[in-house]
């Protein structure tokens, strides 16, 4: 059985992941101070430490959670694995869904806002974005489609290119609806037509 102080300590967790989040996005990672997510916390600046051994820590938890993680739990599940593979006609329904709900939440809007705004002058975010995003990201589709392969359902592609091949232009798209502030209406309907595309030059 949990304790109280447990549960205590995992939405205090929660919530500085959070609001290190939205202060990342509005002031950018360098511009934000610990005592400033301590304060939106509602919690003294040492406790911060309690929870996270440094800023640099936080950034990789979220990092983790909104990057290779949401990818790992939709894409490497067996089930998912298995059904795909026996009915492969179902893929671009599943990408679209699990794509909807990951490009559609507005933590992952500010967390990708947080990529653009520091992957370029700030090491630390630099090497946790190689790691946690491409690193990562790239093993994961690598599984995914070597799985799919050897089930029969996609053709005899290289598989680090056909991860490649669907994700990053859906990246490129990404950053032009939130860049623009586009219509949500005309992303979807663009970035549905990309993955039906892709699946027709990959499926078997």
């Amino acid at each position: 059985m949990v304790n109280n102080d447990e549960n205590i300590n995992s939405e205090t967790k929660i919530r500085i992941m959070e609001e290190s989040l939205s202060l990342f996005s509005e002031k950018g990672f360098k511009g934000t101070s610990v005592r400033e997510i301590a304060k939106r916390v509602g919690i003294k600046g040492a406790s911060i430490y309690n929870h996270f051994k440094s800023k640099e820590e936080i950034l990789k938890s979220l990092f983790s959670k909104y990057g290779s993680s949401t990818l790992r739990a939709s894409l490497t599940d067996e089930d998912n694995i298995q059904f795909l593979a026996e009915n492969p006609q179902e893929f671009p329904k599943f990408l679209k869904k699990q794509l909807r709900t990951w490009f559609l939440d507005k933590n992952w809007g500010k967390f990708f806002k947080v990529i653009l705004m520091e992957m370029v002058h700030n090491e630390s975010a630099k090497e946790i974005f190689r790691e946690e995003m491409l690193g990562k990201g790239q093993e994961i589709t690598d599984f995914f489609f070597t799985e799919l392969k050897k089930r029969g359902a996609v053709k005899e592609y290289p598989v680090s290119q056909m991860g490649t091949l669907i994700f990053s232009p859906l990246l490129l798209l990404d950053i032009e609806f939130l860049l623009d502030e586009g219509e949500e209406e005309t992303f979807l309907k663009r970035m549905d037509e990309h993955i039906d595309f892709v699946w027709d030059i990959l499926k078997k």
